[in-house]
């Protein structure tokens, strides 16, 4: 199961790894579902070697107004939904991540699904696809301002950054509006898609 901070306005903070346990099978390693809360310099280890045929995120986001702020997460397992960071769900609203840092994510590094989300001065490194994708729907609004991405892998899907915007969304859109600045791909199919 993952560690919960479930109540709001809660700091987490240290220079210690919280790590999934062998054999685990759950949807994040820190599942952070409150509001205006802080997760700050920790590092999250996904544990993909001990464990082989389980899942889940490194952190996942539900809450809104959350900060998360100089955490590394880390070696999650390779299928669709392990995305190292994942900010997801109609209630992720306003949260920012920053100084943060995806490493050997067994999908996405970091995978933004809410409305209004800021990623700030992150990288991605070692990444089996996306170094950052949207996910979703009618999602109103997305901000990149420094952002580092090199892949890992040979697969050509791989992308720096996938911001989907088709028209699938129910009011008629996946993203409204993304704003990139101060973008650097190093290694992928492509920037931008």
């Amino acid at each position: 199961a993952p560690i919960l901070i479930t109540a709001d306005e809660i700091t987490l903070r240290g220079e210690g790894t919280i790590k999934m346990v062998a054999a685990d099978d759950c949807d994040a390693v820190l599942l952070v579902s409150g509001d205006y809360n802080r997760v700050e310099g920790i590092t999250i280890d996904g544990n993909a070697a001990g464990v082989p045929t389980g899942r889940g995120e490194g952190l996942r986001v539900t809450g809104a107004y959350n900060q998360i702020s100089g955490v590394t997460a880390q070696n999650t397992v390779e299928n669709l939904t392990a995305a190292t960071f994942f900010d997801n769900g109609d209630a992720a609203i306003g949260n920012i991540y920053s100084k943060c840092i995806s490493y050997n994510s067994g999908w996405t590094g970091f995978r933004m699904g809410g409305d209004y989300a800021t990623v700030r001065d992150c990288q991605a490194i070692n990444h089996n696809d996306n170094g950052l994708s949207t996910t979703g729907q009618d999602n109103e609004s997305i901000v990149v301002d420094g952002f580092y991405s090199t892949g890992g892998t040979s697969s050509s899907a791989v992308t720096g950054i996938l911001i989907d915007n088709g028209n699938s969304g129910t009011t008629g859109y996946m993203v409204r509006r993304a704003e990139l600045r101060n973008i650097v791909i190093n290694a992928g199919a492509s920037a931008y898609v």
